[in-house]
């Protein structure tokens, strides 16, 4: 009998070493204990495929929440807020209160809406703000009952439902309400925020435009148009086209400085044409793209 014959069948497989003077025998370890390579690889994928459904899931598998459990989401973020001081005028509470932040994000997102954080918009590479954030340029702001406004950036049309709900609220007569005007020079995004204004019953009181924001809308118009202009880009300086759309004794939110930091300024255009710039707090925005951006 061949030494190696002398190993029974209960151990299947063993890794033989042979010279031309002697072969060796050495068992490295029983079947049910171990996988072969390519075992091992398969189960890692199926491993890594298990995990990424578990953290990951589609907005198809995902267990939708229902209107109650938004609302009750909506109430506590909007509690926090005001907490920390990021609300304080009322119709600026009622606003958060009233817009649903669930119809803004992207589809897979919807969970985290009331979340107070920044949530990416797709493959745009641009996000929706966190809503303290969003809170916080519409104290600056100050928007009223009746004013005209123009965004620049909408983004997914969130912060657009926001400024309309102050200045064209649904409890009052359509011919008091105000005008909000919200640009976008990103087509993907325009759509977007077309269609989430439309499900939210905002685009009666918006009108989203697509084009280059710095130029104001209408572009390049010398006229003052707006009491109120809210910009969600970072630019190097207030665009001259919209200092000169912005009526004197107006308000400009936008923030100031490089391309990845900036200023949150609130800029006051004086009934003289002087301007006067009040830095509010430090703020990482997207940079402002267009002729009077960022290029």
């Amino acid at each position: 009998m061949r030494r190696w014959e002398k190993y029974p069948a209960r151990v299947p497989w063993c890794t033989l070493k042979a010279s031309s003077e002697k072969v060796s025998h050495r068992i490295l370890v029983r079947e049910k204990y171990v996988l072969n390579k390519a075992e091992r690889n398969l189960g890692k994928f199926i491993r890594i495929l298990i995990m990424s459904k578990r953290v990951i899931p589609s907005g198809r598998r995902m267990v939708q929440a229902s209107e109650d459990s938004f609302a009750k989401n909506r109430a506590f973020l909007v509690e926090r807020l005001i907490r920390v001081g990021a609300l304080r005028k009322q119709s600026y509470i009622d606003a958060m209160q009233s817009v649903k932040r669930h119809l803004f994000v992207w589809e897979e997102f919807e969970r985290y809406a009331y979340l107070d954080r920044a949530l990416p918009l797709g493959k745009t590479g641009q996000t929706i703000p966190p809503p303290h954030l969003c809170a916080y340029m519409l104290e600056a702001l100050g928007p009223r009952v009746g004013e005209k406004v123009l965004e620049v950036g909408s983004g997914s049309g969130y912060n657009a439902a926001l400024v309309a709900e102050c200045i064209a609220p649904s409890n009052i007569n359509p011919e008091a309400w105000g005008r909000m005007t919200t640009i976008e020079r990103m087509k993907a995004l325009w759509k977007f925020a077309r269609k989430n204004l439309v499900r939210s019953g905002y685009s009666n009181r918006v009108a989203c435009v697509l084009g280059d924001g710095t130029l104001g809308f209408p572009p390049l118009h010398e006229g003052e148009l707006y009491d109120k202009i809210l910009v969600t880009a970072g630019a190097p300086a207030p665009p001259a086209p919209l200092m000169m759309q912005l009526k004197r004794g107006g308000i400009m939110v936008i923030p100031i400085g490089g391309k990845h930091s900036q200023q949150l300024t609130m800029v006051i255009k004086g009934e003289s044409d002087r301007v006067e710039k009040l830095p509010l707090q430090r703020c990482e925005f997207v940079p402002l793209i267009g002729k009077y951006g960022w290029s």
